[in-house]
């Protein structure tokens, strides 16, 4: 088991590593949000629970980001929250076309897009209108930043759907792939930016044996 002291940043970082080893992570809030954090400062006194064995393993989904450039694939990266599709610091919107499964679901111009996890659905993905939902199930969820389109709405797919994303001409702007919040990586037009459930899976240990919802409450509404 992996024991994280920090914020949902440690945990994201963490998961990369944990998941490929198949190690449970514990999340111990230092932060100010940190939703995915199990207990906070004051309840250290819940890790005697280890001993006893007396907590839970709960998985969760993980996504496979890839960008495709003339047929070859130029960057890979895996996520626990969500992978992000942005626009540079000039104020240009960006032109996306997103598929599923080779059929398309939406065409805009705007800000970008976030390509998200049941676990991410709290966070970038929530903050642009995206649905919450509950963190062990399975879905793909797409949210579109800032779309200068009255159609272009948020879907929730379901978990064996391939998204792909492709961008249109990039005269004059910029547009960047973050995974996780992770290194920004540039795009070019016409780049194929594939996602789609990764056989990588988060194992988060439930300790406090509180609700989803409790904590959604006290973390978001307080």
């Amino acid at each position: 088991m992996i024991i994280c002291f920090g914020g949902d940043g440690t945990i994201l970082h963490a998961a990369k590593s944990a998941s490929s080893c198949s190690l449970p992570i514990l999340g111990i809030n230092m932060g100010s949000v940190g939703f995915m954090a199990e207990l906070e400062q004051t309840e250290l006194q819940q890790l005697e629970k280890i001993g006893t064995g007396d907590y839970t393993i709960e998985p969760h989904m993980m996504l496979d980001a890839r960008v495709r450039r003339d047929g070859k694939i130029v960057f890979s990266d895996t996520a626990l929250n969500d992978a992000v599709i942005s626009k540079g610091a000039v104020a240009r919107i960006l032109d996306l076309a997103v598929y599923s499964d080779g059929v398309m679901m939406s065409s805009f111009s705007g800000d970008g897009l976030i390509v998200s996890t049941p676990t991410g659905s709290t966070a970038y993905s929530m903050a642009a209108g995206g649905p919450i939902v509950e963190p062990a199930a399975r879905n793909i969820i797409v949210t579109p930043l800032c779309a200068h389109a009255l159609d272009a709405k948020a879907f929730v797919l379901d978990s064996r759907r391939k998204v792909t994303v492709i961008t249109g001409p990039l005269h004059r702007k910029t547009a960047y792939l973050s995974v996780d919040g992770g290194h920004a990586f540039r795009l070019q037009m016409d780049d194929e930016i594939e996602i789609n459930q990764s056989e990588l899976v988060t194992k988060l240990v439930r300790i406090a044996k509180r609700n989803f919802y409790e904590v959604l409450n006290y973390k978001l509404c307080k």
